[in-house]
């Protein structure tokens, strides 16, 4: 009643072709007739995706398992109906976020609770200058100018305690460059608060710092 909006009343002793659309049902029915004259399973007992129609004439997309059993010599199909209509809209969700994440000129690096990497965006990969690939399996720490920074234990800590973490870290480039990166970093947990996933979004700060310092250098000239 919940996923089709038609009332149990409204359906009992009615053709099941009412839940689906025309093109849908017609192919149902000739799987059915094939199966109970030739025994060709078709869709039973093998579970499929398609569409549903519901009473107000709206589409959406559903799990269908049918199987058969029998009440004495009398044939009864059961039908178990899963509505996909959130699943594909969180899948739809997680496609835009991870184009709007592909795009992004910050980079983005997700790696496990130890810090190793699992996925960078391009602009990761830029900022590093290197390839993605070569960045999937290595520490986060090990891509740094000093795995043993202070700043690694405190970043670590405050993950581990529930907390983000933003500061700037030397890290290391692919050619040997080394520049100061900015880099805000969090963590995704599971139901009982424990990490499963950390997130850092990163930039290359370098001019960043050198506009300040330069600015701080103005400002020191302009009040001698």
């Amino acid at each position: 009643e919940r996923i089709f909006g038609w009332r149990r009343e409204e359906v009992l002793g009615q053709s099941i072709n009412r839940l689906m659309p025309p093109g849908v049902a017609a192919r149902h029915d000739e799987s059915i007739a094939r199966y109970l004259a030739t025994g060709e399973a078709g869709i039973i007992g093998i579970g499929r995706e398609l569409p549903g129609m519901r009473r107000d004439g709206t589409m959406f997309p559903m799990y269908l398992a049918i199987s058969e059993f029998r009440v004495g010599q009398d044939r009864r199909f059961t039908g178990i109906v899963h509505d996909l209509s959130d699943l594909r809209e969180a899948e739809t969700g997680l496609k835009e976020f991870k184009r709007i994440i592909e795009a992004s000129d910050q980079g983005v690096g997700v790696a496990t609770p130890d810090g190793e990497l699992v996925y960078v965006n391009p602009a990761h990969a830029r900022i590093f200058r290197t390839e993605a690939a070569s960045l999937i399996g290595r520490r986060f720490h090990d891509i740094l100018d000093d795995p043993a920074a202070p700043e690694i234990e405190e970043l670590m800590r405050c993950l581990h305690e529930g907390c983000g973490w933003q500061g700037i870290l030397q890290a290391r480039a692919a050619d040997g460059t080394v520049f100061p990166l900015h880099s805000m970093v969090s963590a995704v947990r599971d139901s009982e608060g424990r990490p499963t996933r950390i997130f850092n979004i990163m930039y290359d700060c370098s001019e960043e710092l050198q506009s300040r310092e330069a600015l701080q250098a103005a400002l020191v000239a302009a009040e001698k």
